[in-house]
């Protein structure tokens, strides 16, 4: 399981989501968001296939080689979800997060046993 998941807006627009698990990171990214624009974005993470960013369904970015770096020092055994503004680094944003899940599994998985929805209501 991650011990830590960021999603937020870089200066330069992209759409950045992180996962850590122990001194392991991975980084998706995803260029293309438009303001005033609603999307379904879905992030996947599992330990053999690392993080993948999935936009409307179709994937758009994944890490599965995550890079090792020194454990935070601060609440290092705290689970966290950050949404919106990393405040700790000089990325910025907004979004309005609406119908927000978190399921344990493997998404392909997940899918198969029709316990993620898909398509429109």
């Amino acid at each position: 399981m991650i011990t830590a998941l960021a999603i937020f807006f870089n200066r330069d627009g992209r759409l950045i989501a992180e996962a850590r698990r122990d001194d392991r990171k991975w980084t998706t990214s995803w260029d293309s968001p438009e303001t005033h624009r609603w999307y379904f974005l879905e992030l996947s993470w599992d330990p053999h296939g690392g993080l993948k960013m999935f936009v409307d369904l179709d994937l758009v970015n994944r890490d599965s080689s995550p890079i090792t770096e020194e454990r935070p020092q601060l609440d290092v055994d705290a689970a966290h979800a950050y949404l919106g503004a990393d405040m700790t680094r000089a990325n910025h944003g907004s979004a309005t997060f609406d119908d927000l899940e978190l399921w344990f599994g493997e998404r392909s998985k997940l899918i198969e046993l029709d316990f993620l929805a898909r398509g429109t209501y």
